[in-house]
């Protein structure tokens, strides 16, 4: 057994004596200003200075011897201890291994419990996810015929499930993403139907249109082409007419001639009748020998008026008088308003 220390005989162990020594060194010593300044002074102060340092030296030393037997009762209490807490170690091991392996057992069980159930919801929510897709994978199509065979997936898709089974607490929001999706799909496809309905009518308006302007301009060429055939077939018609028209005005100027000639010779002859008549004495009869002048037969209503020129003689006449064209000169004729040409017109020029 180890010795036990009495608290006591350690409150009165050496200790004591240097206490005693403290008490005179402290009445001695403390508060003294030494005269360091010379050498006496300086020679007290060290002096005291190795006194006190003396004096603590006897104090770590006692200190030391009387804790060294202390040391060693700590030591042996320590390996006591550490024996003791081995021993229970070794008893208690066995114990815990199989508490933790139990512990450890049932951890994981729960973990993967706890790993299913959120692989379940995962993958629940992968699926309601994949619903909600469908309206995306819709607004993507090009056209109504894609989008609507998204809605037939999703349809076959909806009509597989057990909302209760499949999705069991989130039958609710699989059953409102499937609802949302179709409203979603179902407006795509409206859109699309819209979009391709407004397309095809902008097509057909833009043949309509290139349809209306084809024509046009066939007509345009056609009417262009006529145009020309007229403004030929006119341009040869008045340099017909113009041909026709010179021909019949010098027809009708040697028509004039010959008629001017034809009236100067009954003139002349009628006024040898006339002369005959008034003054038959100075006529003389004609000797058998003399060739008898041939018969002039007069025409009366031939001196009083000229012979009628035609109608394209008239329309070229006056034609050429007033630098026009035939047709503007019928024009002319059609609106003429004889009866009030007579009417104003006065006698004496039919007199002349």
């Amino acid at each position: 057994m180890n010795e036990t220390l009495d608290p006591v005989a350690l409150e009165v162990a050496p200790f004591s004596a240097t206490e005693a020594a403290l008490t005179v060194l402290r009445a001695r010593m403390a508060g003294v200003q030494y005269e360091v300044t010379n050498t006496a002074g300086m020679a007290q102060a060290k002096a005291d200075r190795a006194e006190l340092r003396g004096l603590r030296s006897e104090v770590e030393s006692t200190r030391k011897a009387l804790k060294a037997p202390l040391l060693e009762s700590g030591k042996q209490i320590d390996a006591e201890a550490e024996r003791i807490r081995l021993e229970l170690v070794a008893v208690e091991t066995p114990i815990d291994a199989q508490i933790k392996a139990e512990e450890a057992r049932k951890e994981a069980e729960r973990e993967l419990r706890a790993a299913m159930e959120r692989a379940r919801v995962t993958a629940i929510h992968e699926r309601i996810a994949e619903i909600r897709s469908y309206g995306t994978t819709a607004n993507l199509c090009r056209n109504a015929q894609r989008a609507q065979s998204v809605m037939v997936n999703l349809l076959a898709m909806q009509a597989a499930v057990n909302m209760e089974v499949d999705f069991a607490e989130f039958a609710e929001q699989a059953a409102t993403a499937y609802a949302d999706t179709l409203q979603t799909v179902q407006a795509a496809i409206d859109a699309r139907a819209a979009d391709e309905a407004e397309r095809t009518r902008i097509v057909q308006a833009q043949q309509a249109h290139a349809a209306q302007l084809k024509q046009a301009q066939e007509e345009l060429a056609t009417r262009t082409a006529e145009a020309f055939a007229e403004a030929d077939q006119a341009a040869a018609e008045l340099a017909s007419e113009r041909a026709q028209l010179a021909a019949e005005r010098a027809e009708f100027a040697e028509r004039q001639r010959l008629h001017d000639a034809d009236l100067a010779q009954q003139k002349a002859a009628l006024a040898s009748v006339e002369y005959a008549q008034t003054a038959p004495v100075l006529i003389a009869e004609p000797t058998p020998t003399t060739e008898s002048a041939p018969h002039v037969a007069i025409d009366a209503t031939a001196l009083a008026q000229p012979s009628r020129p035609t109608d394209r003689a008239i329309v070229a006449f006056l034609a050429d008088g007033f630098n026009a064209t035939p047709t503007q000169v019928l024009d002319w004729l059609a609106t003429f308003d004889f009866g009030e040409f007579l009417t104003d017109l006065s006698p004496s020029v039919f007199n002349q």
